[in-house]
């Protein structure tokens, strides 16, 4: 394995000034089981924002919810999916416009998003895809015939479409340990897979989540802690020269302080709302982890 080659400076990642939009408000037709809606419930409605459109200007001090956009310096926009595991982004792009016209930072949390609809990337700071290789897990969680191949597939299609538009922005791949319910879901490939992928120059970070327990389904765990500290200190060393986040979907209690102080040591590069006090020698970074690195 490489070796890491330098002492990163922690960051200690507190999502104050980003506001996550779901363009679907609570509706998800998948409701997958390490899911059941519970991210989108958090999620503000973008149709209370986008209703404005190009009124924005008018409208903006008259209605405290819309006020409530000074407040943050980026967007998550992301929603459920459909059956094709596709979440619908691209009805809201006169709200994006505006965003950018304000030098708001936008991060695209996207699913399948079809081809023809990849012009909305234009708008995109920072795109988050989810990466999966085990078609155990593709088939159990999400109840879809895809493969790791589509996956792969969906990838490269997004980032040559960028590289093509001249699009700056960075793909920012998502990895969930112990997806099938808890079990090991093929990180290590996927890993290495990162690793060695033919144009590293738009991914500069990976964002590492572990599944949190379904109370509701007895046989759905969070994986053995062993296990996830084995995949974090794999990823560490296999992707060196990038930056490592411990995501924001990751167990609570005895697990997550566990596992927060574990990776601070094997040197992540920032975790999303840790388990531990703020330090003086930590960087503070108040927005989403994606978007890290990008001017804020």
């Amino acid at each position: 394995m490489p070796k890491i080659e330098e002492k990163r400076n922690f960051v200690y990642i507190k999502t104050f000034k980003t506001l996550a939009l779901s363009t679907t408000g609570e509706f998800c037709k998948l409701n997958c089981p390490h899911c059941r809606k519970h991210y989108i419930k958090k999620m503000f409605d973008i149709s209370k924002f986008s209703e404005y459109k190009t009124n924005f200007e008018s409208d903006l001090y008259d209605n405290n919810y819309i006020n409530s956009f000074f407040n943050y310096n980026s967007f998550l926009i992301s929603g459920g999916m459909n059956k094709d595991l596709e979440i619908p982004i691209e009805k809201f792009e006169n709200f994006y416009l505006f965003l950018k016209k304000n030098k708001k930072l936008i991060n695209f949390h996207t699913g399948f998003l079809k081809e023809e609809k990849f012009y909305i990337f234009r708008y995109a700071d920072a795109i988050s895809l989810d990466l999966i290789f085990s078609n155990e897990a593709i088939k159990n969680i999400y109840k879809t015939k895809k493969t790791k191949k589509d996956y792969i597939k969906y990838l490269d299609s997004v980032i040559n479409f960028c590289e093509k538009e001249n699009i700056d922005c960075k793909i920012v791949p998502h990895i969930t340990i112990g997806l099938n319910f808890g079990a090991p879901s093929e990180e290590k490939d996927l890993i290495k897979y990162i690793s060695n992928y033919k144009n590293l120059k738009m991914i500069d970070k990976i964002v590492l989540n572990i599944l949190k327990p379904n109370t509701n389904i007895s046989f759905y765990y969070s994986p053995d802690i062993n296990y996830s500290k084995e995949i974090i200190v794999y990823a560490r060393s296999m992707l060196n020269k990038k930056l490592i986040f411990l995501g924001c979907m990751r167990p609570s209690g005895k697990y997550r302080k566990e596992i927060d102080k574990f990776s601070l040591i094997e040197g992540i590069d920032g975790i999303v709302n840790p388990s531990f006090e703020y330090r003086p020698e930590y960087s503070l970074y108040e927005n989403c982890c994606s978007l890290f690195s990008l001017g804020l």
